[in-house]
């Protein structure tokens, strides 16, 4: 398995535990990283260290949306085509908005819990 780490892209410090919870209790090896912004992650990826083995990202955050970051990966030929996987956990999503992640060919996208079940 790759054990390249993955990158998580949300802001709710409640939403990092649960991920953190959860990742352990299923055994995954994979560091996690936490970006409370897209701006961090676009700095993170521009500087060519590190290929995350997945991002999972919150569609609404400040300034940059997971839906631009996502479009910005897309068109940058460094992170393109690195064929990275990207999902969304997200809160209700619009049907606008469900529909523009599959058109960014997104590869998933999970509506958050409030429970760790």
């Amino acid at each position: 398995m790759n054990d390249s780490p993955v990158f998580i892209v949300d802001g709710d410090i409640e939403d990092k535990e649960l991920i953190e919870d959860a990742w352990q209790e299923l055994g995954f090896k994979n560091k996690l990283c936490f970006f409370n912004n897209a701006e961090d992650v676009i700095h993170e990826l521009e500087k060519g260290d590190t290929v995350p083995f997945l991002i999972i990202s919150e569609i609404d955050l400040p300034k940059i949306s997971g839906l631009q970051l996502k479009e910005y990966l897309l068109k940058n030929k460094s992170t393109n085509f690195k064929s990275i996987p990207f999902v969304f956990l997200t809160d209700m999503p619009s049907q606008a908005q469900i529909e523009q992640a599959y058109h960014l060919c997104t590869n998933g996208l999970f509506i958050k819990s409030d429970s760790f079940s």
